[in-house]
C-alpha cells in the first residue's frame, strides 16, 4: 500500500474515480474517423457569444491577478435574480461553490437527500466528505417531492433538486414545488440546481423568487450552457447575504479568472446570441422527438438543452456503438440509467448526423437480437 492511501479518509473509498469524458481527438484516432461530434455534455452547439469573445480579445494584460471581488458581475447577475450583489458569489463553475457547501456544514455521519437518478457529483461530494447520500427514486422521470421528505431524518443537512434535472431534462411543477417549500423543515438547507433553466419554458419554477421567504436555500446558477462559456468556467450561487458570506469565506482566491468575468459581463448583454440558442434548441428537441418515435423508441420530454433516451440495449454498448459511428453521447450509467443515454441538442446537421448514428446502431442492434 503507498503512504498515501493510510492518509486519505476511509469515506473515500466508496468514492469511485473520476472518469473524463471522451476526447474527440481520441475518437478520431482510435477509430480511424474524419467526423466526429460531440453530443455528451451539453455545450452551446452555436459556439460562444460573439460579444464574450470580442471582451476577450480586448484583453492586453494577463500579469496581475484578477480581481477578488468582482462587484459589477456580481451586481448585474443579482439585477437579473432580484437581489443585490450581496447575496451572489462567483465560483469555477457551479460545481467548485458545491463542494465549499459541502466542505463548510457536512460532517461524517450526515444525512444528504436527493433524487437517485441525477447529477452524480452530489453524492460523489457528499461521500467523500463520509456523508450518506441518501437517493430517492425518481416518480415518472420527476423529482418525488413528497418521498423526498418523507426521508428526511434528525441527521438531514441537505435537499438538493436539479430543476431541470439532468439527465432526464424534466422539471417539477409550481404546485408540487410550494407544498414542499412549505413542508421542508426550516433547519434543513435547500439547494435547488438550475443549471438548465434558461431553457425552460414559463411555467419552470424560478427557485431565486423564494428566496426571501426561506433563508435557509440557495441555488445555483451557470453561465456554461445558454451563454456558450463552459471553457472559462463560470457558475454563480444566489443565496441569502448569511450564507454567501461563508461560502466567500472559503473560496480559494483568484478562483475567477479575468477572461471569464469579462466574457460574462459581456455574454449577458447579447440577447441575440441568446434568443438564437434557444430558438435552435427548440427546433432541436421538436425534430428529434419525432426522429425518436419514428424510430419506434421513447424519451422523457426535456426542459433543457438534451434529451435522455430508453435504448433496448445496455448504456454502455448504445454508447461504444454511437462513438464507433462518431457519435459522442452520454452513456446514463453513472446516473442510475444503465438503458438510457443523453444526447445534447445540437446544430440541425449534428441531430441528423445523431439519428442516422442511431438508426444504424439500431439496426445492429435488433439483427443481433435473438428471433
Amino acid at each position: 500500500m503507498h503512504p498515501f492511501d493510510q492518509l486519505v479518509r476511509a469515506a473515500m473509498r466508496e468514492v469511485p474515480p473520476y472518469v473524463p469524458g471522451t476526447p474527440v481527438e481520441e475518437v478520431r484516432r482510435r477509430f480511424g474517423l474524419e467526423r466526429v461530434i460531440k453530443l455528451a455534455s451539453n455545450e452551446n452547439p452555436l459556439g460562444t457569444s460573439p460579444r464574450a469573445l470580442e471582451a476577450l480579445r480586448s484583453i492586453e494584460r494577463l500579469n496581475v491577478y484578477p480581481d477578488d471581488v468582482n462587484l459589477e458581475l456580481r451586481r448585474r447577475l443579482g439585477e437579473r435574480c432580484g437581489v443585490g450583489p450581496e447575496s451572489i458569489v462567483l465560483g469555477h463553475g457551479s460545481n467548485e461553490l458545491l463542494r465549499y457547501l459541502f466542505t463548510l456544514i457536512v460532517e461524517p455521519g450526515d444525512d444528504l437527500i436527493c433524487a437517485k437518478e441525477t447529477f452524480s457529483l452530489y453524492r460523489h461530494d457528499a461521500r467523500m466528505l463520509g456523508a450518506n447520500a441518501v437517493e430517492v427514486p425518481l416518480r415518472d422521470g420527476v423529482h418525488d417531492l413528497n418521498a423526498m421528505l418523507t426521508a428526511l431524518t434528525p441527521r438531514t443537512k441537505i435537499v438538493i433538486l436539479c430543476d431541470p434535472n439532468n439527465p432526464t431534462g424534466t422539471r417539477v411543477s409550481r404546485e408540487a414545488y410550494r407544498r414542499f417549500l412549505n413542508e421542508l423543515p426550516p433547519e434543513v438547507l435547500l439547494v435547488v440546481d438550475q443549471a438548465y433553466v434558461e431553457f425552460a419554458d414559463e411555467d419552470a419554477i424560478d427557485a431565486t423568487l423564494d428566496l426571501g421567504v426561506r433563508p435557509n436555500m440557495l441555488v445555483l446558477r451557470t453561465l456554461s450552457k445558454l451563454y456558450g462559456l463552459a471553457a472559462v468556467r463560470l457558475g454563480y450561487a444566489v443565496g441569502d447575504p448569511a450564507i454567501c458570506t461563508w461560502l466567500t469565506r472559503a473560496h480559494v482566491p483568484f478562483n475567477v479568472t479575468l477572461p471569464s468575468v469579462r466574457a460574462a459581463l459581456a455574454a449577458l448583454e447579447d440577447h441575440e446570441f441568446m434568443e438564437r440558442t434557444r430558438a435552435n434548441n427548440e427546433r432541436g428537441k421538436a425534430y428529434l422527438y419525432g426522429q425518436i418515435e419514428r424510430l419506434g423508441l421513447w424519451a422523457y420530454r426535456s426542459a433543457a438543452n438534451f434529451i435522455c433516451l430508453h435504448l433496448p440495449v445496455a448504456a454502455d454498448r448504445a454508447y461504444l456503438d454511437l462513438v464507433r459511428r462518431g457519435v459522442i453521447v452520454r452513456a446514463g450509467t453513472s446516473f442510475h440509467l444503465p438503458q438510457h443515454i443523453r444526447v445534447t441538442v445540437g446544430t440541425p446537421e449534428e441531430n441528423e448526423l445523431f439519428v442516422e448514428a442511431l438508426e444504424q446502431a439500431l439496426e445492429s442492434w435488433t439483427a443481433a437480437s435473438p428471433a
